[in-house]
């Protein structure tokens, strides 16, 4: 199977990396008018599957400064014989060896979950 020449073009020069970039985007935007998986995208446009992921998600990238921070509030974690009736923690994430952060509303967990989707 004849696969697309454009594809194993490799060149050091920008003019190469922005023609690749507009090829592939043109190629993402045909992917979005259909209803297809990007594995059958490829095959029925004889793409390689793994370059078009690596242009997918590399097009599709948003640079950190335009998400959203979600605001939290830090507290004091309390000790068992303190507080028995602690809100329920309904998630908790590690950060580092020596971090947890303890989450206890679903709506808190549902905006975290979307921002680092």
């Amino acid at each position: 199977m004849n696969k697309v020449k454009k594809q194993s073009a490799k060149s050091n020069s920008s003019d190469s990396e922005y023609s690749d970039q507009l090829f592939w985007q043109s190629k993402i935007d045909d992917y979005h008018q259909t209803d297809l998986s990007r594995k059958a995208y490829c095959n029925a446009n004889q793409l390689i599957y793994h370059q078009f992921q690596y242009w997918y998600r590399k097009l599709n990238r948003q640079p950190p400064s335009n998400r959203s921070a979600i605001p939290i509030q830090l507290v004091p974690s309390p000790t068992p014989a303190a507080s028995p009736t602690a809100p329920k923690t309904i998630a908790t994430i590690t950060l580092g060896s020596a971090r947890q952060l303890h989450i206890h509303d679903m709506t808190t967990l549902y905006q975290l979950i979307e921002r680092l989707s």
